[in-house]
């Protein structure tokens, strides 16, 4: 199993290939982990506080937009911590400098997750960067 597919499977994020619909309880599991309330994280996903105690939740196109992006960031913090699951889930729930004191987490479902990503473009495509953080 791949090490972003191991991720997903952790905290159960996609419900369906597409992207398109959620269950409810994966939502609130997914906000537990990132340290989240109900409420914050309904701000987060642009829904209705109650949205998330629904069985299956519909996801609007632009929360489907940036999971893709959350993918492709967890994708490259696998290999910028070289598979550390750890690592990745605590390095995608903290704060940071470098975004401005926002969670990775928070850039990317805020709809900025080109910022992360850039960043971790540059981190892999020059190691020597990434050697000295």
């Amino acid at each position: 199993m791949q090490n972003a597919e191991k991720i997903r499977v952790r905290i159960k994020l996609w419900a369906d290939p597409a992207q398109t619909a959620v269950r409810g309880e994966t939502l609130r599991r997914l906000s537990a982990l990132a340290g989240f309330t109900a409420k914050a994280m309904a701000r987060e996903l642009d829904v209705n506080r109650s949205t998330l105690y629904q069985e299956k939740v519909r996801i609007p196109q632009k929360i489907q937009q940036r999971l893709r992006e959350l993918t492709r960031v967890i994708d490259n913090a696998f290999v910028l911590f070289e598979g550390d699951e750890k690592a990745v889930m605590e390095w995608l729930f903290s704060p940071s400098r470098r975004f401005y004191n926002m969670t990775p987490f928070s850039l990317v479902m805020g709809g900025n997750g080109s910022t992360v990503y850039e960043f971790q473009e540059n981190l892999i495509n020059d190691s020597e960067t990434f050697k000295s953080i």
